[in-house]
């Protein structure tokens, strides 16, 4: 086989790289022939990484060569390959996010893949597209040059099959639709809930509903694992969630340990909001409207609770996703604008009030597609999803499809949980979807075969303390005392800590 493979030079996680040594370990065995489409010194590669410093540069690129020369030495048949450049390039200007969104080049929706990166970086759904005309051009320029990259290569080549991550950004998104288009087999591979494997997607993203409804019931119907057995798996997830156990990522859970105060809902029947952060699904391709019915959760909220206003035995309560903590984005803005309402109780995302104390103390509980919904069903309680959600076709929640379907819901005092049975396929797959690193487990290949030599990690240190020194990092430094939120409190969060811990220890 022909193997085309987009490497990605990242920074977040070192999972990634683990991900495609398995990858290419895989066909270096199989005998196949492998080329390898990369950047580390150009636009390209710096958006993979959000514009990064010399540190990461250096790191990604010492990293990879490592893992080619490793792989060579078992008998890897690599090309390494160049990304190409569109000529002629000229900058354009969108009005907004969305006309961003709608810009197509030579029939492919290359504005969408853009507005994602976009979305992503700045984390906010209505980015102002005057302002960062720049960075917006710049990766408009990224899209078409991968664009003219896979095409060339599809005509000098002609691959079996493609690789690459995820199939969200300017870079990853236009290959997908490049894919799709001309009929090119692809893979896509994403991190799962666990260090042990990962997400390995046939001609799909992981941003595909029925591919994950598919996936998750094909794991349920396996007669090759007791039904005991996958009962009790699935029930761990849910428990785990609850406990704040993560294995990728710290949990917000461990930082709410209060409880709302209980005069404030006394006699009323209560129904909770859980938001989410509109730009993770903004930025994914056709997930841009991912509320139905009222086109975006900030009117949900505002029509729900003015449709109730006069209604004395009803309470409402808004709990802020704590991954909008300590953003300045246009959803915090208006979620703030969402206090006046008087049936409407608002929790910060920074609030130590515990989420699930909420859940519990709720007779309904409303999402946009966030996963405490198929939380909720799990513990017994009614849940109506107004948007998009990885469990869409497991029935947990109701989804209306009118206003006049929601208010009859939101209006029936004695409304029934679906079964919670129906979580339990979502929790077993939770728990064990993904493929297993094989290679790693065998010994065919090990982090210390492309990992940084003693005099990488050396430079790579200092020029880690450079960058450190430099005034753009000297200022992101100087926010974390923002008058707002003092240090004392972010410096207790999790998320926050682990990335004051990641600048100062590159070498981990």
């Amino acid at each position: 086989m022909k193997i085309l493979f987009f490497f990605v030079n990242d920074v977040t996680l070192n999972i990634f790289t683990k991900i495609e040594a398995d990858l290419l370990m895989n066909h270096t065995l199989n005998g196949d022939d492998i080329y390898i489409v990369k950047d580390f010194d150009g636009n390209i590669g710096k958006s993979q990484m959000s514009y990064p410093d010399n540190y990461h540069l250096y790191r990604n690129k010492k990293v990879f060569y490592n893992l080619i020369e490793y792989l060579e030495k078992q008998g890897a048949k690599i090309t390494l390959l160049d990304y190409k450049e569109v000529s002629n390039f000229e900058p354009k200007e969108f009005d907004n996010i969305q006309s961003l969104k709608d810009y197509s080049f030579e029939g492919y929706k290359v504005g969408q893949c853009v507005a994602a990166t976009t979305i992503s970086f700045f984390r906010d759904h209505k980015v102002n597209t005057i302002k960062n005309r720049k960075f917006i051009n710049r990766e408009l320029k990224n899209a078409l040059d991968v664009l003219e990259t896979i095409k060339i290569y599809q005509d000098l080549i002609s691959p079996d099959l493609c690789y690459l991550f995820n199939g969200k950004t300017s870079i990853f998104g236009t290959i997908v639709l490049y894919c799709k288009k001309n009929k090119l087999p692809f893979r896509t591979y994403e991190t799962t809930y666990r260090y042990g494997a990962y997400h390995l997607l046939e001609n799909a993203t992981p941003f595909d509903l029925e591919y994950h409804y598919e996936e998750m019931m094909s794991l349920w119907r396996d007669t090759s694992v007791k039904i005991e057995e996958k009962i009790e798996i699935a029930n761990s997830f849910f428990e785990n969630q609850r406990k704040g156990k993560n294995e990728l990522e710290p949990s917000y859970i461990r930082l709410q340990k209060k409880e709302l105060d209980k005069d404030l809902i006394k006699g009323k029947e209560v129904i909770t909001f859980f938001n989410s952060s509109i730009d993770e699904f903004a930025s994914v391709p056709g997930w841009g409207n991912y509320v139905y019915i009222f086109g975006d959760e900030i009117r949900a909220i505002e029509s729900i609770c003015s449709y109730y206003k006069n209604d004395k035995n009803k309470i409402f309560i808004l709990r802020i996703h704590p991954n909008l903590k300590y953003l300045r984005n246009s959803q915090n803005r208006e979620l703030q604008e969402l206090k006046r309402i008087e049936n409407l109780i608002v929790i910060e995302p920074h609030s130590p009030i515990l989420s699930y104390s909420l859940l519990d103390i709720s007779d309904k509980i409303i999402t946009f597609g966030s996963t405490i919904g198929v939380e909720a069903c799990y513990y017994g309680k009614p849940i109506i999803c107004l948007g998009m959600a990885y469990y869409k076709y497991i029935e947990v929640a109701y989804s209306p499809k009118d206003e006049k379907e929601l208010y009859s819901l939101i209006s029936e005092r004695q409304l029934e949980p679906k079964p919670k049975q129906n979580t339990l396929p979502y929790g077993y797959w939770a728990k064990t979807f993904g493929k297993p690193f094989a290679n790693f487990v065998k010994g065919y290949i090990s982090v210390d075969n492309y990992n940084l030599t003693t005099a990488q990690k050396t430079i790579a240190i200092l020029l880690k303390s450079i960058d450190l020194l430099r005034w753009k990092n000297l200022k992101r430094g100087l926010k974390i005392f923002n008058p707002k939120y003092s240090i004392f409190k972010k410096i207790k969060d999790p998320i926050y800590r682990r990335g004051i811990l990641k600048a100062l220890t590159p070498w981990k």
